[in-house]
């Protein structure tokens, strides 16, 4: 079976192409040559090479004497393009110029040979050329394959750390992501200098509620209040449930008196669901709000300390 890299030689004289190179080739195995004539040419063939239906191009062999565009001009071109980047280049020389051959290198060939060539040292280099560009493919195949792997823990990283910050019956989020989000809002508040503002919601006699309803029926409740209170959402704002029948509203920036006057719709709202409690009326709840300036306070406890104060009072007056 023979050899199926790619090869294309670049060289102004036809005749060599096909009598000399190519038929070098075509003993060592090699069978997919083409063989042009200018440097125009070859980026034609590359560009096609591009395509899905296309193979690619494995190895260029190119003249450095050409009219119009001559092989240092050609690997120039070829190198300009980062698609082109790996395809290795060995430069045809009559001439041995140093000056001319630090010229190929400097562009991007990897390799020469001298014309007239000999097929013993010809085979040899154009091996040792695609057996690199084979290392460079299978290289960049496992990079692309630990690129993709990569991406897939990060998502499923993601996923699990969103599946961490949720709470699994309302949807909320949970108190592991208020308590990252307290402290976030808590730093905000303090550089801008504006006020930090939280408000607890709890259902009132909700353990009664589950004991004689059951948990499911708790589940359905917990789930009604929380639509309501996703209504209330208003930009910067965060909700969670915070623990059992406990939910919080996180209010960074924002005046104290104008989240007080929301509790009380929110009450309303609640009400609204026509909730039956097995001890007699509707659901209801207790609401707390607690407001502080995170410049004159040692953190984030104060305001949940403030909170649950209001909210404990709330919940005698109810």
């Amino acid at each position: 079976m023979g050899k199926q890299q790619r090869i294309l030689i670049v060289d102004d004289e036809p005749e060599i192409n096909d009598l000399i190179y190519r038929s070098i080739l075509e003993k060592e195995g090699y069978s997919d040559i083409l063989t042009l004539t200018s440097i125009d040419q070859l980026m034609q063939t590359l560009n096609a090479s591009l395509h899905p239906d296309n193979k690619p191009v494995d190895l260029i062999l190119m003249d450095v004497i050409m009219p119009e565009k001559d092989g240092i001009q050609g690997v120039q071109e070829v190198k300009r393009f980062d698609m082109f980047q790996d395809i290795p280049v060995l430069m045809l020389t009559a001439i041995y110029d140093k000056q001319l051959l630090k010229q190929a290198f400097e562009s991007g060939a990897i390799d020469y040979i001298t014309k007239p060539v000999d097929p013993v040292e010809f085979i040899a280099r154009v091996g040792s050329a695609l057996r690199l560009k084979e290392e460079i493919d299978r290289r960049k195949a496992w990079e692309h394959e630990l690129l993709e792997m990569t991406r897939g823990l990060m998502a499923s990283n993601s996923r699990l750390e969103q599946a961490s910050f949720q709470d699994p019956i309302t949807g909320l989020l949970n108190r592991k992501a208020f308590d990252k989000r307290i402290r976030e809002d808590w730093t905000h508040c303090y550089v801008q200098k504006v006020p930090m503002t939280l408000m607890l919601i709890e259902v009132q006699n909700f353990r009664s509620f589950n004991e004689h309803k059951g948990a499911l029926q708790g589940d359905h409740c917990l789930q009604a209040i929380a639509e309501v209170l996703s209504e209330r959402i208003q930009d910067r704002v965060m909700l969670s449930r915070f623990g059992g029948a406990l939910f919080a509203l996180l209010y960074p920036g924002y005046d104290p008196v104008s989240v007080e006057a929301l509790s009380a719709g929110i009450a309303e709202d609640i009400a609204a669901l026509q909730i039956a409690h097995p001890d007699g009326g509707l659901v209801s709840v207790a609401i707390g709000v607690a407001s502080v300036d995170p410049g004159k306070e040692a953190g984030p406890e104060s305001l949940l300390q403030q909170a649950d104060l209001a909210l404990a009072h709330d919940r005698i007056d109810s």
